[in-house]
């Protein structure tokens, strides 16, 4: 019993000796891993420090400019707003104007038609308030062969209360008459003048369609 009871022990003794020089030889190769284990920790921890403070600076510069654009939106409405209000301001001159066109033609057509009597009757002259400020004005009695044909034009003001003649027909060269009409402010000499440009203008086309 006292031998196997040594040769155990022998056994056991070897069998830990062994062990102990395996550890000894794998003990530098640990070591060496163990130091690039931590070597690569070491990187890999820098390297999210420095991306993490990279993608902190974009975010800082994202606020930035985020801030700016939100300046110049601010200040891009702000133009537009002031153009708004400019127009709105602008759009109810231009309704004042017209409505102020409009009255002065109504309160003035009393007036107008007894300054045309005359004509009216011995000229066969028709006048006719239309809509926006217009008033037109009709000639008869101005062909012998065809008394009935009518000779047309229609006058309106524009926005610096000037006269402008529109749908003059059949057209003639009126742009003289109107001159003299912006001068003088004489509009029955002015209606005179119309009728003579027409009358002329039949005698030179007596076979010409009127309309």
């Amino acid at each position: 019993t006292i031998p196997a009871t040594m040769d155990y022990h022998r056994l056991a003794s070897g069998v830990d000796t062994q062990i102990r020089i395996s550890f000894h030889n794998l003990s530098p190769a640990l070591q060496n891993t163990l130091r690039n284990c931590e070597a690569w920790g070491s990187r890999k921890v820098s390297e999210l420090a420095n991306d993490e403070a990279k993608h902190q600076k974009v975010l800082e510069q994202g606020k930035d400019d985020m801030f700016e654009l939100y300046k110049a939106e601010m200040k891009v409405q702000a133009k537009l707003q002031a153009r708004v209000e400019l127009a709105r301001e602008h759009a109810g001159y231009l309704e004042t104007t017209i409505k102020n066109q409009k009255k002065m033609f109504v309160e003035s057509h009393e007036t107008l038609t007894d300054s045309m009597l005359p004509f009216n009757h011995y000229l066969g002259l028709d006048v006719e308030i239309l809509k926006d400020g217009w008033v037109a004005f009709v000639f008869t009695l101005l062909d012998n062969q065809h008394p009935d044909r009518p000779c047309s034009f229609n006058v309106g003001l524009d926005e610096r209360q000037n006269f402008v003649i529109a749908k003059v027909k059949p057209l003639v060269d009126y742009h003289e008459v109107l001159v003299a009409l912006q001068e003088s402010n004489n509009f029955p000499r002015f209606v005179r003048n119309m009728r003579k440009l027409f009358k002329a203008h039949v005698m030179e086309h007596p076979d010409a369609m009127l309309e």
